[in-house]
């Protein structure tokens, strides 16, 4: 952060990245975070911290800020974490999208800069199972995964599943946050 900057946090969880911009010498950073008990856990630490002069937290989602409201100007520096274990999951394309459109000045600094998703083929004879369901005490309950989660993807932690690697990483998918892709038309 250069002395003096005006940074936006967006999806600034408990504040903490908002508190280094500050101690790195930001002027005002205006932190936005859409989860209530987020925003008021982010505010009591802020303010556990001696940063309340500096940094103002906005209960709301990003695309909802207004330059001259709740941003006194466009900001030089935007910083965000709203990446998943699947990078994309949390909007950050979309919100990026918008804050480069309307709440950037034009040489804004955006961390991160990038991100890059790897896969690996593996072999999991589990992997149906786990949001599956079959039969119990001998009771055909498999009718019942209709109501299975229906999420693009799911998060499981691979070290409590056995499974076997059947390639090396290879890449999947590389973002530069600065020229992010076309919005999908339909």
């Amino acid at each position: 952060t250069k002395p003096g900057a005006t940074v936006l946090d967006i999806g600034t969880g408990s504040g903490l990245i908002s508190m280094m911009a500050a101690r790195a010498g930001a002027e005002s950073i205006t932190a936005v975070e859409m989860v209530p008990e987020l925003a008021e856990v982010a505010r009591i630490i802020i303010a556990d911290n001696n940063f309340s002069d500096v940094i103002t937290v906005h209960e709301k989602r990003s695309t909802a800020l207004v330059v001259g409201e709740e941003l006194k100007e466009k900001a030089d520096m935007v910083v965000s974490e709203i990446l998943d274990a699947g990078l994309l999951g949390e909007g950050v394309i979309p919100s990026l999208r918008h804050a480069w459109s309307n709440l950037l000045k034009e040489d804004a600094v955006c961390i991160p800069k990038s991100a890059d998703v790897y896969a690996t083929i593996i072999q999991c004879d589990d992997a149906y199972q786990i949001n599956n369901i079959g039969k119990i005490q001998g009771f055909d309950l498999s009718a019942f995964n209709r109501f299975k989660e229906k999420r693009s993807y799911v998060v499981n932690q691979m070290e409590n599943i056995q499974s076997v690697n059947l390639s090396a990483p290879f890449p999947v998918l590389s973002v530069n946050f600065y020229n992010l892709p076309d919005p999908a038309t339909p």
